[in-house]
């Protein structure tokens, strides 16, 4: 059977012909909501805590105490810088 490749989170998983091909996987394709927040949520790389989102260099993406609750979350709005 042939392989696919996510294009978003490089992510390898076997295809069916038959079925319809996507370029990125379940998880990258699912839109994740937070029912009462506005939360944006990272779909990338996380550190070691598996709780800190991280950019490709390993660097902690938009760090600071996060308003909402929710580690994950990347919206500008809900993260409050360290000053």
């Amino acid at each position: 059977m042939p392989n696919q490749t996510c294009v978003r989170c490089g992510w390898v998983w076997e295809i069916h012909l038959s079925r319809n091909v996507h370029e990125s996987c379940e998880s990258c394709r699912t839109r994740k909501q937070y029912k009462v927040r506005d939360c944006i949520v990272w779909h990338g790389n996380f550190d070691t805590d598996l709780t800190t989102p991280i950019d490709s260099d390993g660097n902690p993406l938009l760090p600071g105490l996060r308003k909402c609750g929710n580690s994950d979350c990347v919206s500008p709005a809900h993260i409050e810088r360290n000053k």
